[in-house]
């Protein structure tokens, strides 16, 4: 009886470790994710259905603003992600729709910015 209780909080205590891990608010959702949610469909970024090219960054800009506005939004953040030396990213560089974000900074720095 004493491993039954054992094994019965040992599953429980995994099943509450697995559950906030994901409510955690800095987990990443895709943004193919938030598009669906927010009723964006496919073709509303590629500009085509079925897609057969990656999404232009003139797409995102067409919905998010130009790099000023976006660089205005992000001001908080130290140093700004959207007001940096590289100049004019494509928007895939860090943003990617159907796989996770990624930092395109942390090829040299190590700032760690959460990406959507």
């Amino acid at each position: 009886m004493k491993y039954v209780v054992l094994a019965f909080a040992v599953i429980l205590i995994c099943a509450g470790i697995s559950y906030s891990e994901d409510k955690q608010p800095g987990k990443r959702v895709l943004l193919e994710e938030k598009h669906k949610s927010a009723d964006v469909s496919c073709a509303d970024c590629h500009k085509e259905d079925p897609p057969a090219q990656k999404t232009p960054s003139s797409s995102c800009i067409a919905c998010h603003g130009d790099y000023s506005k976006l660089a205005e939004l992000t001001q908080e953040i130290d140093p700004n992600p959207h007001a940096h030396h590289e100049g004019k990213l494509e928007c895939l560089s860090c943003h990617h729709v159907h796989k996770t974000s990624e930092d395109y900074c942390l090829k040299c720095h190590s700032w760690g910015y959460q990406v959507p």
